[in-house]
């Protein structure tokens, strides 16, 4: 057992008998689809705001805002040291309702508002000397200054909604989300007629009131911590919130370091510039294919846990059944999209991006390994924090390394082919990792295995594809692969979901016969 877990979470009980299996399916389509209208429901919102303002204030105002706001993001994304995801990972071992719950509650909330202090303090007494020093422009002092109070809430509401996510308190979670979106989209446009700062001010008192309202509805909303939580189970400590803390602020600030030397060195390979704006494009269309399958990651985290996997036949089928699905639904995104690339770019960005249509492929491909392994590099972090924290930092090198030797003669292809090979680095590494520690089977080594294979057969035929007189042949490659690695995942679901087992071709055409039936059968659609 993770020697983390062992003096902190109560003693692990027996796996769930088998009639409780199943239920993991259900949790991870519930929960991916929640977070996925409430992550909608709060971009829309976000990007609705953001449009207005800008066409209110015009582009001196908004730029200034948006410096401001980017300038408060990174401070938290540092001061705050992943604790979204901390939290999601502890709510595995300490559930809503059982012993545990209010100790995991007081630590979260004593690292959370000690990490927004520190951001306001860090961004309040750096406000100065960025302005003057590094943006050289000493106008902008005040308006960073008062940014230090948007990072201190984007903290506390990274925390809270890692908390919702991994106890799977959705109706909160949505509630979190239509608050804080649908307040931006009113404050934000009418902050805009008085200026950066007060867009600054506004955008941190929505966030604090969506995190009020929340927290005076968590009694409704069913995350309070119940005054009859009085057992000797103390919760986690907040050295071990911290130290996890400190290993998700290592791999952010390696991922970071890389990917910038990486952009840099596609900036210098081409004086026009021209190669960094297909470089931009392809990890665009990387970030949003890869998104739906995120999703299925965030959802099963809190349950790659000892504890939180009791009831759901323990830590190893979690991780398996999480990768397939995962798998599956970044194959169902990635393969058509990889498909058509070479159109899609084209009628999307215009036909000045077409060069780009072999990095996009290789940068979706990316998004197909990355996604399917992120269940199991989530399960490395609950197993052996040293070992995530060696092969993050081995992935950081390894992609320095190969961007230094391939991008200044390749540009923006060879930039995303090394994202891929580090992925793939990474995805065997984390594999062999949790074999050697004797947790996983080599269940999980199959699962992973299409994603492995699609993103390797993906990215040559995209080769293929960018050399080749004619893109259809490449592109029906491209899908028949995509099919039929689907195929092979769904098999491999079926071996440990026993939904999965009871559908078949029979049972399909007889729920198809069946919504006909509901639907003509009774003269809904009669003519």
């Amino acid at each position: 057992m993770n020697q983390t877990e062992s003096h902190t979470a109560p003693p692990l009980a027996e796996a769930a008998p088998d009639r409780h299996v199943p239920a993991l399916g259900r949790v991870l389509f519930a929960g991916s689809s929640a977070l996925g209208v409430a992550t909608l429901v709060e971009r829309g919102c976000g990007f609705l705001a953001n449009l207005l303002a800008a066409r209110v204030a015009g582009a001196t105002v908004f730029g200034t805002y948006s410096i401001a706001m980017t300038t408060a993001n990174n401070v938290a994304t540092y001061a705050g040291a992943g604790i979204g995801t901390t939290a999601n990972r502890f709510s595995g071992e300490y559930p809503y309702g059982l012993p545990g719950y209010r100790g995991l509650l007081r630590t979260l909330g004593i690292v959370s508002l000690a990490s927004a202090a520190l951001a306001v303090g860090i961004l309040w007494l750096a406000a100065a000397p960025l302005a003057t020093h590094l943006i050289r422009n000493a106008a902008l002092t005040q308006v960073l200054r008062l940014s230090a109070l948007s990072a201190g809430a984007i903290i506390l509401l990274e925390c809270l909604r890692g908390l919702l996510i991994g106890q799977r308190r959705f109706a909160a979670l949505l509630t979190l989300a239509a608050v804080f979106g649908t307040g931006m989209a009113v404050v934000l446009p009418l902050m805009a007629t008085r200026g950066p700062s007060a867009m600054t001010l506004g955008q941190a008192a929505i966030a604090l009131l969506a995190i009020a309202v929340c927290v005076a509805a968590a009694g409704p909303l069913k995350f309070a911590a119940s005054s009859a939580d009085g057992s000797r189970v103390r919760g986690p400590r907040p050295a071990d919130v911290i130290r996890f803390g400190f290993v998700q602020l290592a791999a952010t600030v390696g991922l970071n370091a890389a990917g910038w030397w990486v952009a840099a060195l596609v900036a210098r390979s081409d004086i026009s510039l021209a190669q960094a704006g297909l470089y931009a494009v392809a990890l665009q269309l990387r970030n949003i294919c890869s998104m739906p399958a995120g999703l299925v990651s965030q959802t099963a985290y809190a349950q790659l846990t000892d504890r939180g996997s009791q009831q759901y036949g323990g830590a190893t089928r979690v991780t398996i059944l999480s990768t397939i699905v995962a798998t599956g639904v970044a194959l169902l995104v990635i393969g058509p999209i990889a498909a058509l690339m070479p159109w899609l770019v084209t009628h999307l960005y215009g036909r000045s991006f077409a060069g780009t249509e072999l990095a996009a492929t290789l940068a979706v491909a990316t998004g197909l390994i990355h996604m399917s392994a992120a269940p199991a590099a989530s399960r490395l972090t609950v197993v052996s924090l040293p070992l995530t924290g060696i092969i993050n930092g081995s992935w950081s090198v390894l992609l320095v390394g190969l961007g230094s030797w391939m991008v200044p003669g390749g540009g923006a292809a060879s930039a995303t082919l090394g994202f891929l090979l580090a992925h793939l680095f990474s995805a065997v590494a984390v594999l062999v990792a949790l074999i050697r520690a004797d947790a996983a089977s080599r269940d999980l080594l199959f699962s992973t295995l299409p994603a492995i294979a699609g993103s390797i057969l993906i990215a040559t035929l995209g080769w293929v594809r960018a050399v080749a007189a004619h893109k259809a042949a490449a592109s029906l490659a491209i899908l028949f692969v995509t099919a039929v690695l689907l195929g092979i995942t769904f098999y491999q679901g079926r071996k440990v979901s026993t939904t999965l087992r009871r559908i078949t071709p029979a049972t399909i055409a007889s729920n198809l016969w069946t919504v006909r039936d509901r639907l003509w059968g009774r003269g809904t659609f009669q003519y």
